[in-house]
């Protein structure tokens, strides 16, 4: 039976980054999915606010998947290898252009 290793600060750091990350954007993703469906059924409202609180309902949806692949992607050995500190900057890097451009779109 192997023995349970204590994850590194490092990884620990990580996985308590995108917990928050993931715990950010719900709230974002629920409100703006139900403000997407009450704005099709509402006679009074523009096509842009359904566009607007759909299209932002995807990038929040979007960030929560990405966490959840860093997630499943095991930091430990994801942080050792080229390759996988290369996937996990990418990542980032596709997790803050969307975070951006969920910010720019709704101001």
């Amino acid at each position: 039976m192997p023995t349970p290793t204590t994850p590194s600060l490092g990884s620990a750091f990580l996985n308590g980054a995108w917990i928050f990350q993931a715990i950010i954007a719900s709230p974002i993703l629920l409100n703006l999915g139900f403000l997407s469906f009450i704005t099709i059924y509402d006679g009074y409202s523009s096509v842009y606010d359904f566009v607007l609180f759909l299209g932002n309902t995807i990038l929040a949806a979007a960030l929560i998947f990405i966490v959840l692949i860093q997630r499943k992607l095991q930091p430990e050995l994801f942080l050792r290898t080229t390759a996988g500190k290369l996937l996990g900057f990418r990542l980032e890097v596709l997790k803050s252009v969307l975070a951006t451009g969920l910010w720019l779109w709704i101001l």
